[in-house]
């Protein structure tokens, strides 16, 4: 007997899929070729997205180019293929928009995701000389420019083109990635943080592509830079009413460069239309409206130190000493009130819980 599940779909060689909303209407999902998909043991059609989110087709029934489908969890979904002919190679099998669209307006690149990039791209050597050189005072002048020079972007809309939930990777209990991580949080419904309950944050998404803008959108930068999904937070959480980016890192994942990331993600969210782009997109969630807009950061860390990296300890000191002054700092304290390093692992239940390594927040809070 075929241990396959679910059923064949019949595909054309480059099409655009749809899914199928609450309200009725089809929104475009991305453009996609058939070879870029590959089969698994249970029939499930992956395409990896080619350094994108992945995407998972678990057909139940097909009828014509409608696809009804589940997720991991079991939940429906609805999709249809538009069939196109021909599809520029270089537009499939990503999260992008309909060729039709026009060139977006150019996406401001701020100093602080430039400052992150720096890190990201340094090797280690080079990575802790930076970590050891950077002032919380320098940084902080780099997320007041941010948020200053992000205030022209203006985009509406979703964060991603339609519902998504994380998938487990594996059948084990080991988690391998942050979308495993994202899973077993989505699962809880949250995160319970055991020895400061006031920390603890509700699921709210993963990966959101918070600064997503249709038509090929290029960064402002001399390189001229795709912007079509640089800044994924981990996690989107929420604390009573407050939201919260979160960044994961698992086993010897280095924690400093995560600080830089979370003031990233933190100075793209906070302008006018960026907070309400999450109102929008979170009606349910019950984030506070009106006055400041306020973005909380969390450092999760899972299974920390496990693995003998290079600079392991430093660099998790060092990310401390900046979090610290960085909540001295009036630029950082406008927009967050709380940054918290978490270590987080599974209950006896499965349920993702943490307690706190450390937490600096605004004098006051």
């Amino acid at each position: 007997m075929s241990s396959t599940r679910y059923r064949d779909i019949e595909m054309s060689q480059h099409f655009v899929l749809e899914c199928l909303t609450d309200t009725g209407a089809w929104i475009e999902w991305g453009h996609y070729a058939s070879s870029s998909f590959d089969r698994l043991d249970d029939g499930t059609y992956l395409c990896s997205g080619h350094g994108g989110s992945p995407l998972y087709l678990r057909c139940l029934r097909q009828e014509g180019d409608v696809i009804y489908a589940v997720d991991g969890g079991g939940d429906p979904f609805t999709y249809r293929m538009r069939p196109l002919a021909t599809v520029d190679r270089a537009t499939t099998a990503t999260d992008t928009p309909s060729m039709a669209n026009p060139a977006a307006e150019p996406v401001p690149f701020t100093p602080i995701y430039a400052q992150f990039k720096k890190l990201k791209k340094a090797k280690q050597s080079v990575r802790i000389d930076l970590a050891r050189s950077l002032s919380p005072a320098e940084l902080a002048a780099k997320f007041a420019a941010s948020v200053e020079a992000f205030e022209s972007y203006d985009r509406v809309g979703p964060f991603r083109p339609a519902p998504k939930f994380p998938e487990l990777s594996n059948e084990s209990s080991t988690i391998a990635s942050s979308t495993d991580f994202a899973w077993y949080v989505h699962n809880s419904k949250g995160i319970t943080v055991t020895d400061l309950p006031d920390l603890s944050g509700a699921y709210l998404d993963y990966e959101p592509s918070i600064i997503r803008s249709l038509g090929n959108a290029r960064f402002n930068d001399e390189a001229n830079s795709k912007a079509g999904g640089p800044l994924r937070p981990d996690l989107l959480l929420v604390n009573g009413g407050t939201p919260v980016v979160g960044e994961v890192k698992i086993g010897s994942d280095e924690p400093f460069t995560a600080i830089v990331q979370l003031l990233a993600y933190v100075a793209h969210l906070v302008t006018g239309s960026q907070y309400q782009r999450l109102l929008d997109n979170y009606p349910d969630a019950g984030l506070v409206t009106g006055g400041v807009p306020q973005v909380d950061a969390y450092l999760i860390l899972h299974r920390f130190g496990e693995a003998n990296a290079t600079y392991c300890d430093e660099f998790l000191a060092l990310a401390a000493r900046l979090s610290d002054g960085l909540m001295h700092q009036p630029e950082i304290t406008r927009h967050i009130a709380r940054i918290a390093c978490l270590d987080a692992t599974l209950d006896s239940a499965g349920r993702m819980v943490a307690s706190t390594r450390w937490l600096h927040e605004r004098q006051g809070h």
